[in-house]
């Protein structure tokens, strides 16, 4: 009876050992293989907004547009540089990484002084973060790399990417930037019906607030008085912002018309 007791009890705790073992070895094959079966945008994030301006080694650069053929697995980057160091350097080295997959191939498409196209191909069917580097040449100085980011959720998705001669190229950058002030111009004007908005509960409130004071005690109306000119300086705020963003909205249609009649004319 004795041998029996104990041989239950070994074969007990031979089945919680073997249990143990068997999560401890569940838990780390799902922290080596997660990212095989994991969704690929589920921790992308580093993102180099379009339009951001970067300063860098006495340049100023911006991501015009950062396009993504998913059919291609290619990437076709547009940049702007502004050299504020006046140095006569207009050439660069370029590099890019890709969060999981490392390295990626880079050509240069188009290089201006101002004004660069590169591809980056070979993109991994999984890939989430790209990392493009941009350097001085070799015999530059160099205060380091400059890191332009984009992620799997962010990019901008096309059906195809095109190889095109550099008028094709001007065009899309025209096209581009049309669209970069159109996006501004609505993104301004949703930011002013908000401040109408306010506008409106602000004029509500006051009215509401003059409406009780002929029932109110001298100092309760102090107080109203102090709320009501509170409430008064926040409309005029409110209204000093729309005035900034419809001036902002009329610049950007003045740059529109310009780059249209740039385009009609071949400049």
């Amino acid at each position: 009876m004795i041998k029996v007791k104990y041989s239950f009890y070994q074969k007990k705790g031979n089945l919680r050992f073997i249990l143990i073992l068997f999560v401890f070895i569940g838990g780390y094959l799902f922290f080596f293989t997660s990212n095989a079966w994991m969704p690929a945008g589920s921790s992308a994030n580093a993102l180099t907004p379009p339009g951001q301006e970067t300063e860098w080694n006495g340049r100023t650069v911006s991501v015009t547009r950062w396009d993504y053929c998913e059919t291609s697995a290619t990437m076709e980057v547009e940049l702007d540089i502004r050299n504020t160091s006046y140095d006569g350097q207009n050439t660069y080295e370029y590099s890019a990484l890709e969060k999981m997959g490392g390295k990626l191939p880079v050509s240069v498409i188009l290089e201006e002084a101002d004004w660069v196209i590169l591809q980056i191909t070979d993109l991994p069917k999984r890939w989430s973060e790209v990392s493009l580097r941009m350097d001085m040449t070799e015999h530059a100085e160099s205060m380091g790399l400059l890191k332009l980011y984009t992620n799997v959720n962010d990019v901008s998705r096309v059906s195809s990417i095109e190889k095109r001669d550099r008028e094709g190229y001007r065009m899309v950058r025209f096209e581009t930037q049309i669209q970069t002030y159109q996006n501004m111009i609505g993104s301004l004007q949703a930011e002013i019906q908000d401040l109408e908005s306010e506008k409106q509960e602000i004029s509500r409130e006051t009215e509401r607030l003059q409406e009780g004071r002929q029932y109110q005690t001298l100092e309760q109306q102090r107080a109203t008085d102090q709320a009501v000119a509170e409430a008064e300086s926040k409309y005029k705020s409110a209204e000093a912002e729309i005035a900034e963003k419809q001036a902002e909205i009329t610049e950007m249609n003045e740059r529109i018309a310009l780059t249209r009649k740039q385009m009609e004319e071949g400049n």
